[in-house]
């Protein structure tokens, strides 16, 4: 589900309950500027700029796809050229877990805002699979318990110290900034089957919100796996290798 607001767009997943808002200032002219003064070193930024509002949309597009080189990609690795690090994005998730963000954050081409401490008050995840089973009354129980053990420990000492007893399934807002660049490189390595099934929707969510507020996305991101079965291939994997660790 997209909605569309005057500053920025925002997409809702209802099943994870998870919502991103992302916002850009910038526009295929100002790509289009950048791809000029890095393809002739002679333009200076008031030329390039005079050359790209001149374009009519058609030119600008031909112009960025041929950039791209779109043609001449043959996997998710082969990323567009440095022009694409002028569209910046800003981009707040909420409803992302302690644990999925831990794993976004090994991604050091992205800016994280980081938060100076966790909190329960965004609650806690539960998998749809354990939603309707016997062990989802005690889990939500347990979760209750962690956030009053939080309180009280924010209380007494401190909420930096509170926040160590939180576990990874902690609902949190995540806050971050990526050029377009980056977001290829991001997007088109997380949304590949076998990817965690949560952390593979939020870059798929990443890509429908990035596409709505720059469409030059739908042509220019090739390798995004929009598919939302999940594959546990290589979570067998993984448990077929501690089985021959034992």
């Amino acid at each position: 589900l997209v909605e569309v607001h005057e500053p920025f767009h925002r997409v809702l997943d209802t099943k994870t309950g998870i919502e991103i808002e992302i916002a850009t200032d910038d526009d295929v002219g100002d790509l289009v500027t950048a791809i000029l003064r890095e393809s002739h070193s002679h333009l200076r930024l008031g030329e390039a700029k005079y050359l790209a509002a001149h374009m009519d949309q058609n030119e600008q597009r031909e112009k960025t796809v041929k950039y791209a080189a779109i043609e001449l990609r043959k996997n998710r690795r082969h990323k567009p050229g440095r022009a694409f690090e002028r569209i910046n994005f800003e981009i707040s998730i909420k409803g992302i877990t302690i644990g999925e963000l831990r794993d976004l954050r090994r991604h050091r081409t992205q800016t994280n805002l980081e938060p100076r401490y966790f909190t329960p008050a965004g609650g806690f995840y539960l998998a749809p699979a354990l939603l309707n089973t016997a062990a989802s009354p005690l889990i939500q129980q347990q979760y209750q318990r962690t956030a009053q053990l939080y309180d009280s420990l924010a209380e007494k000492i401190n909420p930096e110290t509170a926040q160590t007893i939180l576990p990874w399934a902690t609902k949190v807002t995540a806050h971050m900034n990526v050029n377009l660049r980056q977001a290829h490189h991001l997007i088109e390595l997380r949304t590949q089957p076998g990817a965690h099934g949560n952390y593979l929707r939020i870059c798929q969510m990443l890509y429908v919100g990035m596409k709505h507020e720059f469409p030059m996305v739908r042509e220019t991101m090739t390798y995004v796996n929009k598919e939302t079965e999940i594959d546990y291939g290589r979570a067998v994997q993984e448990i077929r290798a501690l089985r021959k660790a034992r």
